[in-house]
This record gives C-alpha cells, structure tokens and sequence, in this order.
C-alpha cells in the first residue's frame, strides 16, 4: 500500500488519517488494515480521512475505497468517510450483510453522526441523527 495511514482512537470511534497517492488495489489493502484494527480494538465505529488523498499520474478512475468498505466490513460496523466527493466511487453493488458506510465532506457532520451512532447503542431509546447532518451526508454521497 502506498498511503500512510494514523490512527487516533477517539472515546467512541477510531479515526484513521489517511495521506498519499493511491494506486490500483490500495483501496482493498485500506479497507483490509481498517478492519483488522477495528477488530482488534472492538470498535464498530470508524472515522476515515481521505482528504489528504490524491490519485497517482498513473491510475485513471476514482478511489474505490467506498465499495471496498462496504465489502470487506460486517454489517456490525458504521463508518464515516471524510472525503472529496470528486475523489471517490459511489456506485451501489447491493450484497447482503455489508457495513454502514455513509460520505460526509464535513468533518464536524462526521463525528456527530458517529456520536449519534453510539448514543443509539447505549441507549437504544434515544435514537437521534439529526435531519441536518443526515441530508449532508445523503446530498454528500450515498447511505447504505
């Protein structure tokens, strides 16, 4: 993979701050690494900074990293994907059992929406995604 990515665990969610030029197949090694930390540190929230990503001379296309989300992730994880909407492939491939991958372009809807997420969990009563930052993130891309 040719991006670098940091971590910072938050008190509900990891953040994952990634930088670089993609190439061909560093989508699925991304989405791969995000997994395997999240596994290993029992967390099914995730927040992914792409901004700091910019496609290589070399590859035509955009960044599959939505779909490979989607993918590779169980329907157990919620993931917030802080990215240029330009930059990143939206197309639906319906399959059963795949992770919650909403796009935002502000981080600040990210979080909250995150936040909204583990407020559900622990108390399931007070559902709240506020229309405001649930249409951002729906005019942003697409929510499955």
């Amino acid at each position: 993979m040719n991006l670098l990515v940091s971590l910072r665990p938050e008190e509900d969610f990891l953040r994952f701050d990634v930088q670089g030029q993609w190439q061909y197949n560093d989508a699925l090694a991304l989405a791969y690494h995000v997994k395997a930390v999240a596994v290993r540190e029992r967390m099914g929230r995730v927040l992914i900074d792409v901004r700091g990503v910019t496609p290589s001379p070399a590859v035509e296309g955009k960044f599959l990293l939505w779909d490979r989300l989607r993918r590779v992730m169980s329907e157990r994880f919620k993931i917030a994907l802080l990215a240029p909407v330009d930059l990143i492939d939206l197309h639906a491939r319906p399959i059963e059992g795949m992770a919650s991958v909403v796009l935002f372009t502000s981080d600040r809807a990210a979080v909250h929406w995150l936040e909204g997420m583990a407020a559900a969990i622990k108390n399931p009563v007070a559902i709240k995604n506020p229309p405001v930052f649930r249409s951002e993130g729906q005019v942003a891309g697409k929510e499955t």
